[in-house]
């Protein structure tokens, strides 16, 4: 835990001198240069950190050494094809998993420098996270509705990780003007959804992600996270919405995809209560 308290003093202790009291834009510069150069050091160099450190280490030699193109390999591991690329580039850079932590580092950090969150999340979920990087990116066009743009990044995302995929229905149910009768139809047929939720699941992974039909027996499925975990995202839920309805929606042209989002955002958390895995299809919505 003392690399994570590290972090977060440079976070807090910095922030003040060079981001509150009269700040400037080289202040802000260096900031963001100090903070993430220790998340990108501690992110290349680290070892063991994170519960799928190992799981991607063996990726990285099965993809190297099967000696098979980028579609077969996709096509026999059932790893995205995004991120069989960039084990590929690893390989051909050296193979060593240093390089591919480095690679990984940079493609997560550089993206999301300006909000400095989900840190500890690219230690572990590393392919949501490159996905998620690639949805930063495209934020400018789900703001301002470009439609072509925007699922052009969705689907880039999904080259990563599939869970991105979440995002196209989101963004287009995102294009509602929210009212009391449109949350009210869309948060019926939510709880609706969460009632059968297992049943949907099932479908799902048997017709649609067979490749995830392997986790329906599993404690993955059979158990969710306590109901402690809504609290966060109904609290920003209530806030945004009151937000938006008391002026915002008047004010700035993000407040209707963003309160959209907050609202979307708690019901996948609903999810989670009941099936643990569905936390790593949160990302792409929660980080807005």
């Amino acid at each position: 835990m003392a690399v994570y308290y590290i972090l977060m003093a440079l976070i807090l202790g910095l922030a003040y001198p060079m981001c509150i009291r009269k700040p400037s834009k080289k202040k802000n510069i260096i900031y963001i240069a100090v903070v993430f150069g220790y998340m990108f050091v501690m992110s290349s160099l680290r070892y063991g950190l994170g519960n799928d450190y190992f799981n991607y280490r063996t990726y990285l030699h099965s993809v190297m050494d099967n000696g098979l193109s980028v579609i077969d390999t996709v096509r026999t591991t059932g790893i995205e094809p995004g991120y069989v690329l960039l084990l590929k580039l690893t390989g051909l850079l050296g193979g060593d998993y240093l390089i591919l932590n480095t690679l990984t580092a940079l493609l997560i950090l550089v993206p999301t420098a300006y909000t400095v969150t989900f840190f500890y999340n690219s230690l572990n979920f590393t392919r949501q996270s490159l996905s998620v990087a690639v949805i930063f990116l495209g934020w400018r066009f789900f703001r301002d509705r470009k439609h072509i743009p925007a699922v052009l990044i969705i689907l880039a995302a999904a080259m990563f990780h599939v869970s991105a995929l979440i995002l196209l229905p989101v963004y287009f149910l995102s294009l509602i003007k929210p009212s009391a009768k449109s949350l009210g139809i869309i948060g019926g047929a939510g709880v609706l959804a969460f009632i059968f939720s297992r049943q949907i699941l099932s479908f799902v992974t048997t017709y649609i992600l067979p490749r995830y039909a392997k986790y329906m027996d599993t404690i993955y499925l059979r158990v969710g996270l306590s109901w402690v975990f809504l609290l966060i995202p109904a609290l920003m839920m209530i806030l945004t919405l009151a937000a938006y309805f008391t002026g915002w929606k008047d004010k700035a042209p993000e407040a209707q995809m963003l309160a959209n989002f907050s609202f979307y955002n708690f019901f996948i958390w609903l999810f989670i209560v009941k099936h643990f895995i569905i936390e790593r299809f949160t990302m792409p919505i929660y980080i807005f």
